[in-house]
């Protein structure tokens, strides 16, 4: 009990006397924002992010969106690694943009995955 004590006015005295503020480790903070990055992934004409299913058979799936540009950076990554347990890993990546209307996310070698895989992805503007 003394100790928790003695670390509550340390961590006061840290924060009122000194001026550093103490925040957890994984507590993001930028000017406006405070805490974790969190958005809204329904399925829209201007969605900047989301989830979308590379079906069984085929080696790639177009995601139809009006704010990706030439030169957006687009993230993307595997939810989930149950096909790398399987034996059907396959690299994926960006295939094809066209500004103010799509992208083609796809396998890096162009065949078709025996299994449906969930992709989630999201796009930056870089100017």
């Amino acid at each position: 009990m003394k100790t928790t004590r003695w670390l509550a006015v340390a961590v006061f005295y840290a924060e009122r006397v000194l001026g550093c503020l103490i925040t957890p480790i994984e507590t993001q903070q930028r000017a406006l924002q405070k805490g974790p990055m969190m958005f809204d992934t329904t399925s829209d004409a201007n969605q900047f992010a989301g989830r979308t299913t590379l079906s069984s058979g085929s080696a790639t799936v177009v995601i139809s969106t009006t704010v990706v540009n030439s030169d957006s950076l687009i993230f993307h990554s595997r939810e989930g690694n149950a096909n790398v347990a399987s034996g059907t890993n396959r690299v994926t990546e960006v295939k094809t943009i066209s500004a103010g209307g799509y992208f083609t996310l796809g396998t890096e070698d162009g065949q078709a995955i025996p299994r449906d895989t969930t992709l989630m992805w999201e796009i930056r503007r870089s100017s």
